[in-house]
C-alpha cells in the first residue's frame, strides 16, 4: 500500500529534526575542538553537508530501506519495479532532490542568504507534486523511480510518539541549553538567601 501524504510529511519532519540535531552537535564539537573559528565553521559546514546528503541516502540503502522517521511510520522506500531496496546512486540523487542539495548550495556565499527561501519553495513544489500524482510520487520520486510504501495495517502510535517527543524536545531545548551553559547556577547565585 502506498504511504499517505500526511504520514510522509510527519516522518520527514522527524527526520529533519534528527538531522538538525546532528548538525548542531557537529557545529558545537567543531567549535570546541578547533581553535580557529573560521576553520571550525568551514569544517562544520562540510560535515553538515555530508550528513545532510548521507542521512537519507544511507538509510534508504540500509536493510530497513527507511530513515528513522520513516521507520516510526512503518514506511519503506522501495524500487517501483522490484519492490526491493534502491541502489546507492539513486538514493544519493533522491536525497539531493529531496532538499539536501540546498545544504550544499549554502557554501556559495552570494547565494547563502537565499538558500532557505529556495528550500521552502522547493518543499512546496515537492508537496504539490505528491498531491497531484496517483501513485503519490513527488518530483524526487519520479527522477529516481522508487515508491514509498506502508503496510495496510500499520499503526501510527510510534510516529505520533516520535512527533510528541520531538515537540517536547524543542520546548525543553532552551532549558537544557541554559542549564548546560551555567545560566541556572548564575540565577540561583543571585537569589537572596534567608530572611
Amino acid at each position: 500500500m502506498l504511504a499517505g501524504i500526511g504520514t510522509r510529511i510527519a516522518a520527514f519532519l522527524v527526520d529533519v529534526f534528527v538531522r538538525s540535531a546532528l548538525a548542531i552537535v557537529i557545529t558545537l564539537v567543531s567549535a570546541g575542538v578547533i581553535g580557529d573559528v573560521d576553520v571550525a565553521n568551514v569544517v562544520a559546514s562540510v560535515l553538515v553537508a555530508v550528513v545532510a546528503v548521507g542521512y537519507f541516502a544511507a538509510a534508504w540503502v540500509s536493510p530497513w530501506a527507511a530513515t528513522p522517521g520513516q521507520r516510526l511510520a512503518a514506511m519503506r522506500v522501495v524500487d517501483a519495479t522490484t519492490l526491493g531496496r534502491i541502489g546507492a546512486g539513486r538514493a544519493i540523487v533522491r536525497s539531493l532532490a529531496l532538499g539536501s542539495a540546498f545544504t550544499l548550495l549554502s557554501f556559495a556565499a552570494p547565494l547563502s542568504r537565499y538558500v532557505d527561501v529556495l528550500a521552502v519553495i522547493w518543499s512546496c513544489v515537492l508537496l504539490g507534486s505528491v498531491l497531484f500524482d496517483a501513485r503519490r510520487r513527488g518530483v524526487h520520486d519520479r527522477w529516481t523511480r522508487p515508491l514509498v510504501v506502508r503496510p495496510a495495517r500499520a499503526g501510527s502510535l510510534a510516529l505520533a510518539l516520535g512527533c510528541f517527543l520531538m515537540v517536547l524536545l524543542i520546548f525543553l531545548a532552551p532549558v537544557v541549553i541554559t542549564m548546560a551553559s551555567g545560566g541556572i547556577q548564575q540565577i540561583l547565585d543571585q537569589l537572596p538567601v534567608g530572611p
